[in-house]
């Protein structure tokens, strides 16, 4: 990768390329390079979406388990008390 870098940073092929993409690049009705940006961002949102409702069940299922054994806790110092 880095030598393919290396090799486009000469001016006159930065410009063959800009010339051979220019169209693909500005083209509306047949942009695959945006449409593929477009479908990577709204498939990252997505991936996004699942990890931060993954956190927030395990985050309430925490919390359950807290309450829980607090309310268990509180239970039984009562059996004791009578």
């Amino acid at each position: 990768m880095l030598k393919l870098v290396h090799n486009f940073r000469a001016d006159n092929l930065q410009k063959k390329l800009e010339r051979e993409f220019r169209d693909a690049a500005t083209s509306r009705s047949t942009n695959e390079i945006g449409t593929f940006v477009n479908m990577f961002g709204k498939t990252k949102d997505l991936w996004f979406t699942k990890l931060a409702t993954s956190v927030e069940e395990h985050n309430r299922m925490t919390d359950q388990v807290d309450t829980s054994s607090k309310r268990v806790k509180e239970l039984s110092e009562q059996l004791k008390i009578k």
